[in-house]
């Protein structure tokens, strides 16, 4: 009777262990976050987080990186997401032993590991001779090149890892079949983003400061987890060099001769153009050219035409005659930077330059030379630093509270960090990414 009671006992046991299975698999629930789940400029309150569009490729975080030969030979057989770690050769000049892979493009740079060399587009350049771990696919072309979607910095567990706020590390875990591993931080200097199944973690700093991380090991037959091994993760504050004075020739235009007075920040039309004098640098407009330069009925038209190529910006507040600037498309939304004039007791616009505006979730797509403006969400009591990685790009203006003007500078891909920081503290805190692609 014991043994077939025991024998009952273990077959219930096993019944309910397979329900509670099937329940986990057919019920709904939470799905698990996703890799790199950073929050926007705009995080709604009470909401989700809303995820950049290249969120949504980063699901190969949770597998192992693979060797470039393997990925090349295979080819046909990796049409997704994976992952490849090694470092950007000193000069893009590969070891002599690997020939380079891919046909040369604007922008693009060398990615070399221990079997093979590969062109890369689609991300910044990182510092040469700095373990990196790639998130990437193959491009479209026949011979084989890599479509970057991010670099992350491989962490060891060997030392100190160093990074700066915001920045992503990857950290390797030693777990097998019999185990599987996952770290443990205390406070709050960094944060886990992504746990991928067995591989690897991917931690990211959030605030100056030095903190150690547990590699915990469970192993299958165990209801305890062992320490495997510590390691230290130091996070550095953000190289800040605090406001940016406007410059360059045309932003120079825009402040006029003492430097000072530009309205970095979009606002009615109609109220601008009836009050000139609280504009006496530059402002920015954003507007529509109506057809046969004649504004809906209704609509106040400030200025008039003074020259041939004149034409007429309007919004719904109101609408002004712009020169110095040629003509847009009928019906085309623009985002213009200008001053005032009140020649011959009239008020119109003398326009600087067109601008590009940026869009804060998916960035924006510029030729070298352009200028890209994004809004920034910052107030009197919080500003918004910002910093540029990769050469493609660069701070033309910004004032920490509304607005960040880039000047797009030559072919390739820039990733803008956009931080926010109290008045009361010097800690920088990532707040959002913009990308910046540049033809």
């Amino acid at each position: 009777m014991n043994r077939l009671g025991g024998g009952s006992s273990t077959l219930r046991r096993r019944l309910n262990l397979v329900a509670v299975i099937v329940a986990a698999l057919l019920l709904p629930g939470r799905a698990p976050a996703g890799p790199f789940d950073v929050p926007l400029l705009d995080r709604p309150e009470g909401g989700p987080r809303p995820r950049p569009s290249w969120a949504e490729e980063l699901e190969a975080f949770g597998d192992s990186p693979r060797t470039l030969a393997y990925l090349v030979e295979n080819r046909q057989l990796h049409a997704g997401t994976f992952l490849v770690t090694g470092a950007r050769p000193k000069d893009d000049r590969p070891a002599e032993e690997h020939p380079l892979l891919g046909q040369p493009e604007k922008g693009d740079w060398v990615f070399e590991d221990g079997t093979a060399a590969i062109r890369v587009t689609g991300v910044p350049p990182p510092a040469p001779g700095q373990p990196i771990v790639l998130a990437a696919s193959f491009g479209p072309a026949s011979e084989p090149s890599l479509r970057g979607i991010r670099t992350v910095r491989a962490g060891t567990t060997r030392g100190p890892t160093v990074v700066r706020a915001g920045d992503f590390v990857r950290f390797s875990l030693p777990s097998t079949k019999s185990y599987s591993c996952h770290v443990e931080f205390s406070g709050d200097v960094a944060s886990i983003e992504s746990l991928g199944f067995l591989d690897g973690v991917i931690v990211r700093g959030v605030r100056p400061g030095t903190v150690r991380g547990k590699v915990l090991a469970q192993w299958w037959n165990r209801p305890e987890p062992e320490l495997r091994e510590e390691f230290t993760l130091e996070v550095k504050a953000l190289a800040d060099s605090g406001p940016r004075a406007p410059g360059g020739q045309w932003l120079r235009e825009l402040t006029g001769a003492e430097g000072v007075g530009f309205t970095a920040y979009p606002a009615p039309l109609g109220w601008q153009s009836d009050h000139p004098e609280s504009y006496p640098a530059a402002f920015l407009v954003i507007g529509t050219r109506p057809g046969g330069d004649r504004p809906p009925e209704g609509l106040k038209l400030h200025g008039r035409r003074r020259a041939a190529g004149d034409w007429v910006v309007a919004d719904a507040s109101g609408a002004i005659w712009v020169s110095g600037l040629p003509a847009p498309e009928p019906g085309k939304t623009v985002l213009l930077a200008g001053r005032f004039s009140t020649e011959g007791g009239e008020t119109s616009l003398n326009g600087v330059r067109f601008l590009v505006a940026g869009d804060r979730r998916e960035g924006a797509t510029v030729r070298a030379g352009e200028f890209v403006y994004f809004p920034l969400a910052g107030n009197k009591s919080v500003t918004c630093p910002v910093e540029i990685e990769g050469d493609a790009a660069e701070v033309a203006f910004t004032d920490q509270r509304d607005a960040l003007i880039v000047r797009a500078t030559r072919p390739g891909v820039a990733r803008i960090r956009v931080f926010s920081r109290w008045f009361d503290s010097d800690a920088a805190v990532p707040t959002g990414e913009l990308l910046l692609t540049v033809k």
